[in-house]
């Protein structure tokens, strides 16, 4: 017995030596590849759920854009959006726009930075009270997650939130013992809020729970020392930043939280209120792009509430992870009640949930669970709804046959039952003293569930890296020549269209609760870059410029931006702007001989000769419609819109000729069209 115990030893040695240094190796892998290919698209996966990720980035970096290339943080004296110009990643783009010139890439790498610095603040905050195992298990988690890899390398809101919170969670943790650490960290969560976004002020939370966790209630004095750091801190930056213009941002303030998307539902009645708390994690898609690492923290909470003990005489090393669930429980909450709540929100979401899984994943492979459930009254009713919330989840995302049999108020009723009778079962098991999981139970589980995210994570980032799309690049450049040099955009896609390019542009959503009726008078606006719901709204209240054609159609993924030119009264239309509108006022020939002209002119436009192609077909030029569209596919195999155009051209002349091969070939560009864009079927 004693010879064969020396193998297992020696290599249970061996992968505890060698584990730290390959979690080392995959997290730097990780960090380093999160810098590959900055200028392409974000992946079309996460059209599913959203389209913000086109749209919102460079709004947040347009102030300081403005700043290098105009001298005018604000060169129209546009405030409405004055909130974006004091965010983090305004100010971090604004060096880096300063040291290495305006571009896509530079844009991207602010937002990369604070998120991989928050990182580093949560892994090093972490490691103050927990194993370096644990620490690096969950480095790992947080550098494999698709979502935040993939919204880590834009310049959003939420990546300067993260850089805030992650050095909130280092400096508490660090010095939650003083009054002086308490002041500084609640200055920390108020910069998180006013340099972030507004739902960073959950951090109070956390922070009150672990002092409370820690002494009880002789820890009031540090709470309130937070609270004099956080109102203080909050009172300094708004006068800093916005001295006389505080109604505007508290105007701007009002008008996400309620104005845009109204009064939250979850607070009008129980019925809603259960409906938001179900629909949280599927509405916001990050149970279904994260599965296995969500019920990895979902598990790991309600083995957290079962592994607490009373009067521990050492408190200290479960702090970081009692920290991580109050974070994750409020802040859930806290944007479980939102009506509008995007998937970039989840970002915030994951560090904790991160936390929690390496916390179980190391104590299950470190022997280290004995459930005893002291806290009853405090475990009793999180376990119940944590139950509860998995259970539906799973459900509604991956068993829809038992969906379609219990829906409505029955699944509410189903479900909650089941719950109840797990967290019974568990709580009755519990009250006859401590339970040991076993290893031949929890290991298997547990590894699984590893594997499988793991699979999922990095099958995500293989198809986000390998399947790249370069189109709002190429609309910057192809945008930069269809209009005239001095034309100014407006629009909720003018920052993602002249970040690579030096045209000026105004953000604005047509879809706003208050409407501006002067704003075509007040701006010298000569286009709009807008999607067709934008654009609708733009039409009921701008009706002068509802009949106006499209100069240029622009897909990506699952939207359609259209450029419209609106004003041409300072500025002279490009011979491309006269093709189009000749085109929709029918004079075909007028309209390919313009076109001819732009693209002798710009042959690399590829927007210009696609819409070439629209005329020679429209005119019954086929044979030339055929040799253009096979130069152009020969040069562009990889480009959704020439197959897309493919298809419909090969369909038309199928109609007119009879011919069976033309509609093979249409029908092989559709699917080769929605192979490169799984959308493209269904745009407009």
């Amino acid at each position: 017995m004693t010879i064969m115990s020396h193998p297992i030893t020696w290599t249970q040695s061996r992968v505890s030596a060698i584990l730290p240094y390959s979690l080392y190796l995959l997290i730097m892998v990780l960090l380093v590849v999160r810098f590959v290919s900055l200028d392409i698209d974000p992946p079309d996966f996460l059209a599913r759920y959203t389209t913000s990720h086109l749209t919102d980035p460079y709004q947040y970096t347009s102030h300081a854009r403005n700043a290098v290339l105009f001298d005018e943080w604000n060169p129209f004296g546009y405030h409405r959006w004055d909130v974006f110009k004091y965010s983090a990643v305004s100010g971090l783009s604004y060096l880096l726009f300063t040291l290495f010139g305006v571009s896509r890439i530079t844009a991207n790498v602010s937002g990369l930075l604070l998120n991989i610095g928050g990182i580093i603040f949560f892994i090093l905050g972490l490691r103050i009270f927990r194993p370096i195992r644990e620490c690096l298990i969950t480095g790992a988690i947080l550098c494999i997650n698709s979502v935040l890899f993939f919204y880590g390398r834009l310049p959003f809101l939420e990546n300067g939130l993260i850089f805030l919170s992650g050095a909130t969670f280092f400096f508490f943790l660090h010095y939650h013992d003083t009054y002086t650490g308490n002041i500084v960290a609640g200055f920390l969560i108020a910069a998180a809020a006013l340099c972030g976004k507004l739902f960073g002020a959950v951090f109070v939370v956390p922070v009150i729970a672990t002092h409370i966790f820690l002494t009880g209630g002789r820890s009031i004095r540090k709470i309130t020392s937070m609270f004099a750091g956080f109102f203080v801190g909050g009172i300094l930056l708004i006068f800093v930043f916005y001295e006389g213009k505080i109604p505007l941002m508290l105007t701007y303030y009002q008008e996400q939280a309620v104005g845009l998307y109204g009064i939250p539902e979850s607070l009008q009645s129980l019925k809603a209120f259960l409906f938001q708390f179900f629909a949280f994690g599927a509405r916001l898609g990050f149970l279904k792009l994260t599965p296995f690492i969500s019920l990895l923290a979902l598990m790991s909470l309600g083995i957290l509430l079962l592994t607490v003990e009373k009067r521990k005489p050492n408190q200290l090393p479960i702090v970081p992870i009692i920290f991580a669930a109050v974070w994750l429980i409020s802040a859930s909450f806290g944007l479980m009640a939102l009506n509008y709540r995007p998937l970039r929100y989840s970002l915030f979401l994951y560090f904790p949930i991160s936390a929690l899984a390496g916390y179980l994943i190391y104590a299950v492979f470190s022997r280290r669970i004995s459930l005893s459930g002291q806290f009853f009254w405090i475990s009793i009713p999180i376990f119940f709804f944590s139950t509860w919330f998995l259970t539906v989840q799973v459900i509604t995302g991956y068993m829809p046959v038992l969906r379609a049999v219990i829906s409505g108020s029955l699944s509410f009723l189903a479900t909650a039952l089941f719950a109840a009778s797990v967290t019974g079962v568990v709580f009755i098991l519990l009250r006859g003293g401590t339970r040991h999981i076993s290893q031949y139970i929890a290991v298997p589980i547990i590894a699984l569930l590893i594997i499988g995210a793991l699979m999922k994570q990095t099958s995500c980032i293989y198809e986000g890296l390998s399947r790249p799309g370069n189109y709002l690049k190429r609309y910057n450049h192809d945008i930069s020549q269809l209009i005239e040099k001095n034309a100014v955009l407006a629009g909720p896609f003018a920052p993602a269209l002249t970040i690579d390019n030096n045209l000026r542009g105004i953000i604005f959503y047509f879809s706003l609760p208050e409407t501006e009726p002067d704003l075509f008078l007040r701006f010298p606006i000569s286009h709009v870059v807008s999607d067709l719901s934008n654009w609708r709204y733009a039409q009921r209240d701008y009706p002068q410029y509802s009949a106006l054609p499209s100069t240029a159609t622009l897909p990506i993924q699952n939207v359609t931006i259209n450029l419209i030119g609106v004003n041409h009264v300072d500025i002279m239309p490009t011979s491309f702007e006269r093709a189009a509108l000749a085109y929709a006022n029918r004079q075909y020939d007028s309209s390919l001989a313009f076109y001819r002209q732009f693209c002798d002119s710009h042959p690399g436009n590829l927007t210009a000769q696609l819409s070439l192609l629209e005329i020679l077909l429209t005119t019954g030029r086929y044979k030339e419609f055929e040799q253009q569209f096979d130069f152009l596919v020969k040069h562009h195999p990889y480009d959704f819109r020439i197959h897309m155009i493919g298809h419909r051209g090969y369909s038309f002349l199928h109609r007119q000729t009879g011919k069976w091969s033309y509609r093979e070939r249409a029908e092989n560009h559709k699917k080769t069209a929605i192979e490169i864009n799984p959308f493209a079927g269904a745009l407009k």
